[in-house]
């Protein structure tokens, strides 16, 4: 009871500062002002909103403009930490880094990476910004080949890649690898680096053939859910998740998520903890991420690369061990 009483404290705190701050006006403010002949028109409010709308975007041009400025001034100076909270302050869009990069160019006739790449230096904090600012699938092309090139194959980097582009950049990216880049086929280094279900997940992934409507059909996305359900509850039927986790929208997987856990009372992610294991378990956990949250998933990846590397140029000892 006294958490119930707590929870409704909160709540009518926040609503008290909402009304104190403006954000929201009560039931007799409002009829107030209507009889008083001051409420906005619908068309007054519609100039209101684009008016609103511009000035965001104003105020997002002036912003990257300052940025470019500061780019500029980290990259003469040298340092290393601008440039990468810059950077990071782009990174989970991919259109904020493009508009980013435009600016750079425009301003100083320069490709910003070729610009930052020298002042970096080190390996793995240059392969970051590459991720960032290098041509999608250029990127992507050298990064697959180096994780099944040699002896070992970086599922991670697999899973990370091909979970999270579209059709179009999938086809794009096994052009890049067999025509512009390496002359090989993605399918068959995949056939020959992985193997069993994990190894049909990213064949089925690599095919690009998923939805890509932004409509769900509930009823479907329901039959889904009872079917992964099925798939799970005597054995696993590993081959039913990876049809609907490779051909189903991630809009329509998102609610597919929503219906399982109406139906079994458990999140996806605590089914495939409980179904799967090892690559092929770390495969649904990150199409699950992404499915949620691209945005996050793409601003976590690239946190989590600045944050290793800046415990690293701060700790001689960690940055000893590991860099030999």
């Amino acid at each position: 009871m006294r958490l119930k009483r707590n929870a409704k404290e909160i709540r009518r705190r926040c609503y008290l500062q909402s009304l104190e701050e403006g954000k929201i006006r009560t039931t007799t403010e409002a009829w107030s002002e209507t009889r008083r002949g001051q409420a906005k028109p619908k068309a007054a409010a519609g100039q209101d909103n684009k008016k609103t709308e511009k000035n965001k975007e104003e105020n997002r041009e002036a912003a990257v403009e300052k940025d470019v400025d500061e780019l500029r001034k980290a990259i003469d100076a040298g340092d290393k930490d601008k440039i990468v909270d810059i950077l990071a302050k782009h990174c989970d869009e991919k259109s904020k880094l493009q508009q980013l990069k435009d600016k750079y160019k425009e301003k100083h006739d320069q490709d910003l990476l070729e610009a930052v790449k020298p002042v970096l230096e080190e390996e793995q904090l240059q392969d970051a910004v590459e991720s960032l600012l290098m041509e999608s699938a250029s990127y992507d092309a050298k990064i697959l080949y180096n994780a099944m090139k040699g002896l070992g194959t970086d599922e991670d980097v697999l899973m990370e890649i091909l979970c999270s582009r579209n059709n179009a950049e999938l086809a794009k990216l096994k052009r890049h690898t067999q025509h512009v880049m390496y002359g090989r086929s993605l399918e068959k280094d995949i056939k020959r680096d992985t193997s069993g279900h994990f190894e049909d997940l990213l064949v089925e992934i690599s095919k690009g053939k998923r939805d890509e409507s932004s409509k769900v059909d509930k009823s479907l996305a329901k039959k889904d859910a009872e079917a992964l359900m099925q798939a799970g509850y005597l054995g696993t039927d590993e081959d039913k998740f990876i049809q609907v986790f490779t051909q189903r929208s991630f809009t329509h997987l998102k609610v597919v998520f929503q219906e399982y856990k109406k139906v079994c009372n458990q999140e996806m992610d605590e089914c495939i903890e409980e179904e799967m294991s090892q690559d092929l378990e770390k495969g649904f956990l990150t199409l699950v991420k992404y499915t949620r949250d691209p945005s996050k998933f793409y601003a976590a990846k690239t946190a989590e690369i600045f944050t290793r590397w800046r415990y690293r140029h701060s700790c001689p000892r960690y940055s000893h061990q590991y860099n030999g």
